[in-house]
């Protein structure tokens, strides 16, 4: 029993949203249609762009994104929805928001720890808590982390088009135009132009920052029902 590893795990859900149900005694199961594309680029425009770079209750800038995995990033944010303690698999209480926790629900390093953490800060789904001294969730977070799978992700895409890094990304994406790295990069420079320089992208994790914009938007999308 004490070699059996985790090699791969899987995550499915419902919707509820009736574009996607399944009609019982169909010959062929066909995915009803997804909305209009211009739909979803109407959605997007209709988002005001942050005037300020996101920050936490304690004034700390919050990193940019450097994580991939969105579902990663939703399920880190059930677990701090559900409770402010986390139960190890040794039975130890440890802070819900602290890196022992998700090191040990999800199995990553500390380092994916920080990403994902800051992914949900940035995303205004999680800040700091002056009081608790801990990361909770948001009201936008709670309500992400206990809607409908369609609602869920219809938020996500309205809160991504608020940053102006991930509306350039959505709006190529959803228009079907090909992805320009230089644009990107360019609207990440103008995005953090008051950020303070010890907070600022290095040139080394420039590129991967990118990828992360590019992934996480063809992510929700996806999830949408719209084809990238």
């Amino acid at each position: 029993m004490n070699s059996i590893k985790l090699r791969q795990q899987y995550k499915f859900s419902l919707s509820s949203d009736p574009k996607y149900i399944y009609n019982v005694g169909d010959t062929q199961e066909t995915l009803l249609s997804a909305e209009d594309p211009e739909t979803f680029n109407k959605l997007v425009d209709n988002q005001p762009i942050l005037s300020n770079y996101p920050v936490y209750a304690n004034k700390n800038t919050i990193s940019f994104p450097q994580a991939n995995n969105l579902q990663i990033a939703l399920d880190y944010l059930s677990l701090l929805a559900e409770s402010d303690n986390y139960i190890t698999a040794s039975d130890d209480k440890i802070p819900s928001s602290s890196s022992e926790a998700f090191v040990d629900a999800f199995k990553y390093n500390q380092r994916q720890y920080n990403y994902y953490l800051n992914l949900l800060g940035y995303l205004h789904l999680v800040d700091y808590d002056l009081n608790k001294k801990l990361y909770v969730p948001t009201t936008l977070g709670q309500k992400i982390a206990t809607t409908t799978t369609h609602e869920r992700y219809t938020l996500l895409l309205k809160e991504f088009s608020e940053h102006l890094s991930f509306r350039a990304v959505l709006k190529k994406l959803i228009k079907h135009e090909s992805l320009d790295n230089n644009d990107i990069i360019a609207a990440i420079n103008t995005e953090m132009l008051t950020v303070p320089l010890k907070s600022q992208i290095s040139d080394s994790t420039l590129p991967r920052r990118v990828s992360s914009i590019k992934s996480l938007c063809k992510q929700v999308l996806k999830q949408l029902g719209l084809h990238v």
